[in-house]
């Protein structure tokens, strides 16, 4: 539902070596955390499965892939600067 109502879908892809090592300081994560992670790309139950969602439900909004915590600061500094 909500995809279908969305206007822009951002989705953070981050390198699974910026995802590991960010978890590995917040805090211990059990077995089935740490298996997500590492399988994450190629399940088919996990990021294939959301891009086909975002194809099938939001294709008429605009997809913004963002692969680094500078991409993202980038894109929230345009937004707040961007008159509502």
């Amino acid at each position: 539902m909500r995809l279908r109502a969305a206007d822009t879908v951002i989705v953070l892809d981050f390198p699974l070596w910026r995802c590991a090592w960010r978890a590995a300081r917040r805090s211990r994560e059990n077995w089935a955390f740490w298996r997500l992670l590492l399988t994450y790309r190629r399940s088919s139950s996990s990021f294939p499965a959301i891009r086909e969602a975002i194809g099938r439900e939001a294709s008429h909004a605009s997809l913004r892939i963002l692969k680094s915590p500078k991409v993202v600061e980038h894109l929230l500094a345009q937004a707040s600067t961007t008159p509502h």
